[in-house]
């Protein structure tokens, strides 16, 4: 049997997240958080949905893919109004260092995600954050905005023996909510 798009859009979400009740929301599921959770919890003991995240998380140890291919999704924020770019580059740092010369407000790095994914992580931000957007590639993001994604990049940071180690010690995924 096959998985139907929300059923895969909710893999792909668990695999970037490592959270069940946050990927069930972005896949599209409805429901309040608890509803979200029963459902991702369902879904995560459906065999064919297991089968697919057990064989992207195989495929994820043994063929890493090598550092100097890796892209970074990146949040940048300038000082005057607090407003958040949201975009991806090889090199942060440098990105962070052109846009200053453009900008006479202090800008700051807020936080990176080195990923193979870079590109579809950040079109996944800004369709998340499509209702927050003030202008181009800025958003009014609130810090629980910026909280909450910062957790999510250090959980998809962290090595699969990591993570499960932290399953295994009840140090849960970002927002506690893993199913």
């Amino acid at each position: 049997m096959g998985l139907t798009l929300k059923q895969y859009a909710f893999c792909k979400y668990y695999l970037q997240t490592g959270n069940g009740t946050r990927a069930a929301e972005l896949a599209g599921y409805s429901g309040n958080d608890n509803g979200l959770a029963v459902t991702a919890s369902r879904n995560l003991r459906t065999p064919a949905i297991k089968e697919v995240i057990d064989k992207e998380v195989e495929q994820l140890q043994f063929n890493p893919k090598p550092r100097h291919q890796l892209d970074s999704v990146y949040m940048i924020q300038e000082g005057f109004m607090g407003l958040v770019k949201i975009g991806f580059s090889r090199s942060p740092h440098e990105r962070l260092r052109i846009l200053q010369c453009a900008c006479p407000q202090n800008l700051r790095l807020l936080a990176t995600l080195e990923t193979s994914e870079a590109r579809r992580y950040e079109t996944t931000l800004r369709a998340r954050f499509k209702k927050k957007l003030y202008r181009g590639e800025w958003h009014e993001l609130t810090d629980e905005d910026i909280q909450v994604v910062v957790d999510e990049w250090r959980w998809a940071s962290l090595t699969l023996r990591e993570r499960l180690r932290l399953k295994f010690l009840g140090e849960i995924a970002p927002q506690n909510k893993v199913a």
